[in-house]
């Protein structure tokens, strides 16, 4: 049963627009679902999705700043879905 939640759990992470964003909790990653999310908040919500059906989860990533001219460059070149 858990199993065939995490597939739904991982696709509906994987849906969510990938963009350039500030690292967010898993809770502030799901409210601000339709909006573009970095790699690191979206694997942030998918451990905490996991963890939740008691799928242990964990990750390592390490933190690299950007400025905001990189980040506007970024949404730039990944624009939003429907735009």
């Amino acid at each position: 049963m858990k199993w065939s939640q995490q597939y739904q759990y991982f696709y509906f992470v994987r849906d969510i627009k990938w963009g350039a964003s500030p690292i967010y909790r898993a809770s502030e990653a799901l409210r601000r679902k339709d909006e573009p999310r970095i790699c690191v908040s979206k694997a942030i919500l998918q451990l905490a999705l996991c963890r939740n059906i008691e799928i242990p989860a964990r990750f390592h990533y390490w933190r690299v700043k950007f400025s905001e001219e990189v980040v506007r460059r970024i949404n730039e070149l990944f624009p939003r879905q429907g735009t």
